[in-house]
This record gives C-alpha cells, structure tokens and sequence, in this order.
C-alpha cells in the first residue's frame, strides 16, 4: 500500500513537472528554463567575414553546437521550456569602421572619433519606435562596439518580433551582425539575446582585418561604401 502511494505521489509530481514546463513556468531546483542540448561541446569558431571588399577575420567560442560559413551562424540546439522558440540565426557583415550610413542604418547610432565614444542617434524613427528601441554596449575579447534591439510596432502582440543586431569596432573595420528575430517579447520564455551576446562576447579579431581599396577608416576623407 505504502509502495502504491509512493509510486502514485512520483507520477503525480513527474506529471506536475512536465505541465509546468510545457507553459513555460519556471521551475526552481527543477527543469531550467533554458538549456543546451546534453551533448553539445563547446568549440572554438573560425570566420572571414568579407563584405564589399572588407574582411573581418574571426574566431568565436561556440557553446550551442551551431553551424557557420563565411557570412553567416545558425543553431537549432536551444531548448525553450513552453514554446517552439530554439533557433538562433545571426547573419554577418564586414564594414568601414567610418561607414556612418551603414552603422547609422544597422544600430540607430554613431561613433563619435574625437570622443572615442558611441552615441544613440534615432532621428528619423517614430516616436513610438523610439520608444520601443534600445541600444546598449557591447565589448568582446579586442574590440568594442554597440549593439541594439527593436520591437515590432505593428499586428498581433502575440506574434510581434523583437530584432536584435550588433557591431565591434576593430579599426580600419566593424563587425556588425544581426537577426530579424532574437525575441518575442509577448512570451517572456522566448528571448535567445543572452545566448546571442554570449556568442558575441567571445569574438575575437583576427591579424589583418582591410577595408576595401582606397578606402579608410576616416569618414571626413572617404565617402561610405555603398549597402
């Protein structure tokens, strides 16, 4: 009898555990709310990002077992408890550090060089995309740089994305990446930012990053290269 109601106890708590994961309730001392998969190894990333004529040569510590070419990270190796969410895309790009226009267009700001400091610039957004736009430092192993999100403004809340993007600044280039969709903010379970910006943290420059001929890291002297 008593080994009856320690198994029914067992199967009533398991089927508890299971309905709270699958509503994406947070279970403290129980399953995480988010994880990686068992038996993914952490390994250590080779790119050369080249856009336009730039190169970014990078390395990156990756911890989700995702998969890389030149211009591009993908892995579907996040496990979300109470969603279907558990892909992180992010597509890469190699600029002018003085591309104004192109970072401008990326991360709704600027680099100011005589200050050697980023600043927020949203002119020409809505007030309510002001709103909803966030910009935040970033740094990774040699190089500095910015990075911000955006939440869709338009249709249902529930399928509203938020957009995430980036860029490190290793002079005469910038390493800028993004994603239409790290988030959605209506499911608080869903955001894979934190996952995005530990990838990010870990880049690290290679020897010899160039900018395409004839052109500099100078905005004053260079016109911007063209999206």
């Amino acid at each position: 009898m008593t080994g009856g109601q320690t198994r029914t106890q067992c199967e009533l708590k398991m089927i508890k555990l299971l309905l709270l994961a699958y509503f994406g309730i947070p279970i403290v001392g129980g399953i995480p709310t988010a994880a990686v998969a068992d038996d993914v190894v952490t390994v250590r990333r080779q790119m050369l990002v080249s856009t336009d004529g730039n190169t970014c040569p990078i390395t990156f510590e990756d911890p989700y077992g995702g998969r890389a070419t030149n211009s591009r990270y993908v892995t579907d190796n996040l496990h979300k408890p109470g969603n279907h969410r558990g892909e992180l895309y992010l597509q890469f790009k190699c600029i002018s550090s003085g591309d104004t226009d192109q970072i401008k267009h990326t991360l709704s700001a600027g680099y100011d060089e005589r200050q050697q400091k980023w600043t927020r610039d949203v002119d020409g957004l809505l007030p309510v995309e002001k709103l909803t736009t966030r910009n935040f430092p970033v740094r990774a192993v040699n190089s500095d740089g910015f990075a911000v999100t955006y939440d869709a403004i338009n249709g249902d809340p529930k399928t509203r994305s938020r957009a995430f993007a980036f860029c490190l600044r290793r002079p005469p280039v910038m390493l800028c990446g993004s994603t239409p969709d790290i988030a959605r903010p209506y499911y608080r379970q869903s955001d894979l930012l934190p996952f995005a910006l530990k990838l990010v943290r870990s880049i690290e420059f290679g020897d010899s990053p160039s900018v395409r001929s004839g052109k500099s890291d100078d905005p004053a002297g260079n016109p911007p290269i063209s999206p």
